[in-house]
């Protein structure tokens, strides 16, 4: 189910050039989103949040929200 939802995902994004999804079938996915200025760019991300540390009662997939150092989102990591 999860690949499934990956491959949406990618299908919607493919088209844009504000995003970027990357990940393989059945392994983790990254979303870089507009602010991130290239997947080839590394140390952008000075902050990383995990959904369940925001959320107690959560049950999906691992998720964590990336920030650079102005504190905007860069991009999700989906386990």
């Amino acid at each position: 189910m999860f690949s499934s939802i990956l491959m949406r995902l990618r299908a919607l994004f493919s088209s844009s050039y504000r995003f970027h999804l990357s990940g393989m079938k059945d392994g983790p996915a990254y979303l870089y989103l507009p602010d991130h200025p290239s997947r080839d760019v590394s140390g952008v991300v000075s902050k990383s949040i995990r959904i369940r540390d925001l959320i107690g009662a959560y049950e999906g997939d691992d998720v964590v929200l990336d920030f650079d150092s102005k504190g905007r989102l860069m991009g999700i990591d989906i386990f």
